[in-house]
């Protein structure tokens, strides 16, 4: 009787525990259709307005990086280290201290290089088959005024970094 109870009682554990986990690789069969959907042009950007957005970002970031002279740009980079082994998620302070290195036509030649990047962006994603347009939702009234510290930092932080500026704050 002990013996029928215990095996019955660990049916009854086991049973909801097997079928999670054969939902789990089901959720994990479906994203990768998913994914494999949206690189057939179901959903999302095509993947070639993908890799037209990361030329342009790549472009963007090497004349940039050209625009400068190798002292600001060593200095640049020190900056930029020092704000990717940081804990601070603040960008006003470090892109300003990119901006106080840049001369005038310096950071006139990076914004040239952000605007030329934005545009090839938006023409990746205008020509973009699904009818996407890049970003879903959002605010386009705050504009913000083109900095060429804060591109340059944004370009050359590490991707780690980035993603953590774009996550929720932890309580």
């Amino acid at each position: 009787m002990r013996q029928a109870f215990l095996a019955i009682s660990m049916a009854a554990i086991l049973l909801p525990l097997t079928a999670c986990a054969s939902q789990g690789s089901a959720d994990n069969t479906n994203a990768t259709t998913a994914v494999a959907a949206s690189d057939a042009g179901m959903a999302g950007p095509s993947s070639g307005a993908r890799a037209a957005v990361t030329q342009a970002r790549a472009d963007a970031k090497a004349a940039s990086l050209n625009a400068l002279s190798t002292d600001h740009r060593a200095k640049v980079q020190a900056i930029v280290d020092s704000f990717n082994s940081g804990s601070s998620l603040d960008l006003k302070t470090p892109s300003k201290a990119i901006d106080a290195v840049l001369t005038p036509a310096e950071a006139q030649a990076v914004l040239a290089q952000e605007t030329k990047m934005r545009a090839a962006m938006r023409a990746a994603y205008a020509n973009n088959p699904n009818g996407m347009t890049g970003r879903s939702g959002g605010s386009t009234s705050r504009k913000r005024t083109p900095d060429a510290g804060r591109f340059l930092l944004t370009a050359l932080a590490s991707r780690d970094k980035m993603s953590a500026l774009r996550r929720p704050p932890s309580n």
